[in-house]
């Protein structure tokens, strides 16, 4: 039987036609797989893999010895052996995650560099034998009644050192993760080849030198802002020109590297907030290094040079991210040092080079000129939407193209953000953006299309054709995008209501192409984002588009139904545990919808008056909110006097901000809305109750305590007037409950926007 085997060298490519020996036959096989006494744990597993795929395929039990033979073995790993049969390997010098695949008569080799190259070897061999793995619990395995060596040698080394999808899928599925060649980056067996850890790993001037510790001793380590000494990860930074701080934190950077065995990188960069020390040594020493990176640069470089003596081979990672995304120009990172560059500004539905959109000519612009003065440039990209985790984004080319952009710049880390909590697959196409940017964050020179071709029909089957439709579908409404968006999107705003229609159209004739269980499984699940849009936009949809009650009620309780039958650990952004998530809240919304509230609103007079007045407002539901805590500050309820039938019911046992509204279409950038809580007691009670207040992604520019001027009802809403904002590119506003004894809770129907003049 012939075989076309593809050599790559260095990713130019060479196919010949070479003749395979059988090693496998109607089930029959006399050959073995040979494994070193002194394997490591990696190199075991890859064994015992491919021994599992291969009786999983053909029938056939192919021993793992560790007796070596002079023909008719398959030798996994690193041995004597391995050297004698194919001398290429002896003494070679590998590059990271290097594989080697090859034959030499009755022998075959998969090998690689340690730790991870040989079971990137033997997966690498059994997916160009047909075998697929799509997720963690879904793989395809082809009956093969004949398995043939392949002559020749494919060598191949990927130009990225750690790639690296942070879903939860693979980031929590170690066996997976290698089964995509991703490298993950946290604690990771060694038996599925470890991981490559980072240190901190990220905004760790409070994570090292943490502000509870040492701000009470030494306030003037920590940033001067606004006159005053402000630590802390979410609201202040260190005094980067202090002398006697940076000592300090050397000391803690030392410390937290000898606690590891092998330490490779540890990160040193600002806290996640917009804040940076004002004293007048800082702002000195900006001038004098270049800006806000610079200073940044010139504390690190002392980090990184005050540790090279004892690590000489640990490279010192720090952030290019929001206030120090542009690089400096009069001071450059040392060679042990490397720029973390972060996407979080980028425009998602065009690829960074695309220059349509002035957030991604800037981005790449500084993406550049750092690559001109930095020895490694890492990259920390977004595709995931932090308001809504199951919100269609319209990043599938871009994120594509991007990964080659990327590569070509030879990062240490290329890290694509995406759904880090959230198991079973709900995410919008995220089986297949997982399946085919690994792939391409492996090799970036492999075709996409074909990729992507590969998965749809492998993975979707007799649905193939109506998936490929509604791909088309959703590349063309991308295109047409006419606005910024950005990981912070909530319920896709960039889709018209025209375009989920006809959305869920397509997908309907998916459902009806399926054939098998699995199939319609799949589908069901590829729905499930455009489905989130239509039940959270379903009065529109009942009003203006012919929908029926039972027709959003029945999509509720599918959706229930997929939550009931692929357990999901979280829902909505929150950094808090799976079981204090937004989920409890969302949950109970598909649940009021799906005994039919929701879907329509009694206007109170307070809207009949603004008709009247022709004023341009927005109504912001419960399902626009990011409800913190799951049911210990609030909990959604039905409730027959709230406009729609929902409630989201207040606690007010300590101070706590919730719920999150983020600031996104339909709301317009860069105009002024006056807002209003539509509010009531569950009780009467007096004194001060909420607070409203708009962060700016950068600072509070806005902060309104209210409820003790106003007589606030039980039997009705009232509108309370929370003051006027103008909506910017990021950030939100709170609404938070205030401890007080009298209140047992208070209830809030939406949140209304009116357009200002």
């Amino acid at each position: 039987m012939k075989k076309f085997f593809t050599v790559f060298v260095f990713l130019s490519v060479i196919t010949v036609v070479l003749q395979g020996a059988t090693i496998i036959e109607n089930g029959k096989s006399d050959w073995n797989i040979y494994l070193w006494n002194k394997a490591l744990p990696a190199e075991r597993t890859a064994a015992e893999e491919l021994a599992r795929y291969l009786k999983k395929s053909t029938g056939a039990d192919l021993e793992v010895t560790t007796i070596p033979r002079a023909s008719k073995q398959i030798i996994v790993g690193h041995s004597p052996l391995a050297d004698e049969k194919f001398p290429e390997v002896k003494d070679c010098k590998w590059k990271d995650d290097e594989i080697f695949i090859a034959s030499s008569g009755d022998n075959m080799i998969l090998t690689g560099a340690r730790p991870r190259g040989s079971l990137y070897a033997v997966f690498e061999f059994l997916e160009r034998q047909g075998f697929r793995f799509w997720a963690p619990k879904e793989e395809f395995v082809p009956s093969l009644e004949k398995l043939e060596t392949q002559e020749g040698t494919y060598r191949f080394a990927p130009p990225v050192l750690i790639r690296y999808i942070s879903g939860a899928d693979v980031i929590d599925n170690p066996a997976f993760a290698v089964k995509k060649k991703q490298v993950v980056m946290r604690p990771s067996p060694e038996h599925w080849g470890g991981s490559r850890v980072i240190i901190g790993p990220w905004h760790t001037f409070d994570r090292f030198y943490p502000a509870d510790k040492f701000f009470k001793d030494h306030p003037e380590h920590f940033s001067l802002i606004k006159g005053k000494r402000i630590g802390g990860q979410n609201v202040g930074q260190l005094c980067l020109s202090n002398k006697e701080m940076r000592k300090a934190y050397l000391r803690e950077v030392l410390a937290q590297l000898r606690k590891e065995t092998n330490p490779e990188f540890i990160n040193v960069s600002q806290n996640d907030n917009w804040t940076r020390c004002e004293c007048e040594s800082c702002v000195a020493l900006e001038k004098k290094t270049g800006g806000a990176s610079g200073i940044l640069i010139d504390f690190v470089n002392e980090i990184a040079a005050g540790i090279e003596n004892e690590f000489p081979n640990v490279i010192v990672q720090t952030f290019a991210y929001q206030y120090t995304r542009t690089p400096p120009d009069k001071i450059v990172p040392r060679k042990n040092v490397s720029i973390l560059f972060c996407t979080i500004e980028r425009d998602m539905s065009r690829p960074l080079t695309n220059t349509e959109r002035k957030e991604n000519v800037d981005l790449l612009k500084d993406l550049r000129n750092w690559q001109k003065i930095s020895r490694h440039v890492d990259i920390w990209d977004y595709i995931v939407s932090y308001s809504s985790l199951f919100t269609p984004l319209p990043n599938l080319d871009a994120g594509t193209a991007d990964i080659k952009l990327f590569a070509e710049g030879k990062p240490i880390l290329l890290m694509m953000q995406g759904d880090m909590f959230n198991h079973n697959l709900p995410g919008d196409l995220q089986v297949l953006k997982i399946n085919v940017w690994s792939r391409l964050m492996w090799n970036p020179e492999l075709d996409p299309a074909e990729l992507e071709r590969d998965f749809v029909e492998g993975y979707y089957g007799s649905a193939a054709p109506a998936v490929k439709e509604y791909l088309s579908f959703r590349r063309k409404i991308a295109k047409e995008i006419d606005s910024y968006t950005d990981c912070w999107a909530s319920a896709s705003p960039w889709l018209k209501n025209d375009d989920i229609i006809t959305g869920m159209k397509i997908l309907k004739k998916a459902m009806a192409q399926a054939k098998t269980a699995e199939e319609k499984e799949r589908i069901d699940t590829l729905a499930k984002p455009f489905e989130f849009v239509l039940l959270s936009r379903g009065a529109t949809f009942r009003e203006h588009y012919g929908y029926s009650n039972e027709e959003l009620q029945a999509l509720a309780r599918n959706w229930l139904a997929f939550a009931d039958r692929k357990p999901v650990t979280h829902w909505l952004e929150e950094w808090t545990p799976a079981e204090e998530t937004a989920f409890v809240a969302i949950k109970a919304i598909l649940k009021l919808k799906a005994e039919g509230k929701g879907f329509s609103m009694k206007k109170p007079e307070f809207l009949k008056k603004l008709d009247r007045q022709k004023k341009k407002y927005l109504i912001l539901e419960e399902d626009s909110f990011q409800i913190g805590g799951g049911e210990k500050f609030g909990k959604i309820v039905s409730d027959p006097l709230a406009s729609n039938g929902i409630a989201l019911e207040l606690f007010h046992p300590e101070y706590a901000w919730t719920p999150k509204i983020y600031f996104r279409p339909p709301m317009v950038y860069g105009k002024k809305y006056d807002c209003y809580f539509a509010v009531r007691l569950s009780k009467e009670a007096t004194g001060a109750f909420w607070e409203f207040s708009h962060w700016t992604g950068r600072e509070v520019v806005h902060s309104k305590h209210f409820g003790s001027e106003y007589k606030i009802p039980v039997n009705r809403y009232i509108y309370i007037p929370a003051g006027r904002i103008t909506v910017g590119n990021s950030g939100y506003m709170f609404f938070a409950g205030k401890k007080n004894p009298e209140v047992k809770s208070t209830l809030l129907d939406h949140l209304l926007m009116v357009e200002a003049e």
